[in-house]
């Protein structure tokens, strides 16, 4: 964390007027602490249009340095309210210790037309106390938004939203450009160029393939001269629980510079902040939307690297950095530190408990790697679902399997575990999302609709799609009799998503006869390709105990770690751990793609 950090969010909370803590409008009006100083200066307000039918309001304050020095951070705190009703609330931080020229903040707000108040504090919090402060209280008349032109800041080019769901194929990306800002517009897939068009409109169709699969599309401004001037970078199959940020700068070469995070949220979490650093010391921290700020120029010019992080509510954070100049990085070396999860098992099927790292191999193509970290894996979260047939052919067998999925929600989940299920028959139906309460599962549970039909291979995929961007234990239990009659995925297209996404699959063959090339034959290779079991059975009184078994393996893993000696190739890489001891075996993974 960087070192600015910890003291700053302390500073900040005691720096919050009350009145902003609460949710409801305020019962008075913002102002400064009584022991405050004053801090003399002015506020500017100015508007431009921006798509999506609201008006940007540029606000920027002003200050000549106060007696006793430069403060080194200034905290906006600000809230636009229509009457007795608060529209929106904000807070802005800047730092400002190591600038040149008077004090400045500015802040942007995005606003529907209408008529407003908006009251702000700026509170300079120099090492001496008592800090100073600004309020100032105005009207704040919006237009409408009109046609949208040029407006100041807004990012030159930007990716389209496209459909949040698995795409395959022939799918159409498309992408908005200011005017006059470019002469082309390239787009990529996965780092290759594939088509560059020099006039509106700015789309193009490109082939995912048959098979869903995690990919990156890229459109990218190019000048006259086929230089680079702007990049916006979306992924494709992310899944809803990806967390992320893209970057994107604007600005002229010898102008400000100002920088637009969109953030990629997980679902069900809510973020806290985003906090932009210029080359690679922090800058100016946002609260609340729009996460898009002008930076500050330092005593260097314009800067040569942006970074934004951002921060959830309940802990964790991720990142974007962009070079100013709109250039890409030099040439990397790319090598792949691999991870797994492998269950040790003797014999008998026994957990083994006390392994050593000594007595472990690991091979990568049939090539010896080096291990660099072996670890008991005891207390990761574990996110698993429940995936039900619900086809006619397992109608008999419903009640029973519902009652041991729901012995299984008792059993496997603790405060930090998260648990969904997820119904099919000629389609997939998410019927509770991921979730520690026992009483939402069993309603998903409840009140089941039989198939005809039945979408295996199609609803593997929706439910391993459901699991992206998630980190830890993954496990998705999946209870059928294995047939297939309504899907458009085939069984290897099904096993090589799933190679991808690196979750545990454990099947559970219900009347399912072991005869060659039977349909109980995908349930075995997709359990044994991604480390998990394959069980059949023919009386449902033995879904207990199954249960019970692989809730004991997703609680006694080993993670195991090592760096690919690998490089270069898309191929799938086969992975094979032996066992130094006599009668222990271990399961993991089959392998990965780089």
């Amino acid at each position: 964390m960087h070192p600015l950090r910890a003291p700053l969010a302390a500073l900040l909370l005691a720096l919050v007027p009350t009145a902003l803590r609460g949710a409801a409008a305020p019962e008075a009006p913002l102002r400064c602490d009584a022991d405050a100083l004053p801090l003399a200066g002015e506020l500017s307000v100015a508007f431009s249009p921006q798509a999506g039918g609201r008006t940007r309001l540029d606000g920027r304050f002003r200050a000549p340095v106060p007696p006793g020095g430069r403060p080194d951070w200034l905290h906006v705190v600000g809230q636009v309210t229509r009457g007795e009703h608060r529209v929106e609330s904000f807070r802005v931080d800047w730092r400002t210790g190591d600038l040149d020229g008077p004090l400045e903040v500015p802040f942007v707000r995005l606003l529907p037309t209408g008529h407003y108040e908006l009251a702000i504090t700026v509170t300079a919090a120099p090492d001496a106390v008592p800090a100073r402060c600004f309020a100032y209280r105005r009207a704040l008349d919006v237009p409408t938004a009109g046609p949208v032109g040029e407006p100041a800041g807004e990012p030159a080019l930007r990716l389209l939203p496209f459909p949040d769901r698995l795409l395959t194929g022939k799918t159409r990306f498309e992408a908005q450009l200011r005017a006059g800002s470019a002469a082309a517009v390239a787009f990529e897939l996965d780092g290759r160029r594939v088509m560059t068009r020099t006039r509106s409109p700015w789309s193009v169709e490109l082939d995912l393939g048959p098979a869903p699969r995690l990919h990156e599309v890229a459109a990218v401004a190019l000048d006259s001269e086929g230089s680079e001037l702007a990049r916006d970078t979306a992924p494709v199959n992310a899944g809803p629980h990806r967390f992320a940020v893209r970057l994107a700068l604007s600005g002229a070469s010898d102008g400000p510079l100002e920088a637009d995070a969109a953030v990629d949220l997980p679902e069900g979490a809510t973020l806290d902040r985003v906090e932009f650093e210029v080359d690679e010391e922090l800058r100016v921290v946002l609260h609340q939307p729009p996460w898009r700020t002008p930076l500050p120029r330092t005593a260097g010019g314009r800067p040569a690297g942006v970074r934004a992080v951002a921060f959830l509510s309940g802990g964790g954070a991720a990142e974007a950095f962009r070079l100013a100049d709109g250039a890409g990085f030099g040439e990397q070396l790319d090598v792949d530190f691999v991870e797994l999860l492998a269950t040790v098992t003797d014999r008998r099927g026994r957990p083994v408990l006390d392994l050593e790292a000594g007595e472990v191999v690991i091979r990568e193509d049939g090539r010896v790697q080096s291990l660099r970290r072996f670890e008991r894996v005891e207390d990761v979260p574990i996110h698993a679902a429940v995936m039900l047939d619900i086809s006619a052919s397992m109608v008999d067998d419903l009640p029973a399997a519902e009652r041991a999925a729901f012995f299984f929600f008792q059993s496997v989940l603790t405060p930090r575990d998260r648990v969904a299920v997820i119904t099919f028959g000629d389609r997939p139906r998410l019927a509770t999302r991921f979730t520690g309460s026992i009483e939402q599962l069993a309603g998903g549970l409840a009140d089941l609709e039989i198939s005809d039909e039945t979408a295996l291979h199609d609803s593997i995929a929706f439910a391993l799609h459901y699991f992206s961007g998630l980190g830890g234990k993954r496990a998705l239990v999946l209870i059928s009799d294995g047939a297939d009659s309504a899907s458009r995925m085939s069984f290897e297209e099904v096993l090589d998503y799933a190679r991808r996404t690196g979750v545990t699959i454990y099947s559970i063959g219900l009347d399912v006869p072991a005869r060659p090339h039977f349909p109980g034959m995908t349930l075995d290779r997709l359990a044994a390709e991604t480390g998990g079991r394959s069980f059949r059975i023919s009386e449902t009184s033995r879904l207990g105990p199954i249960f019970e078994a692989i809730e004991r393996e997703l609680r006694s893993q080993y993670r195991l770690s090592y760096q690919s000696d690998a490089s270069g190739g898309e191929a799938f890489r086969r992975i094979d751990i032996d066992v130094r001891r006599s009668g222990v075996t271990a399961r993991s993974a089959a392998g990965y793609y780089p």
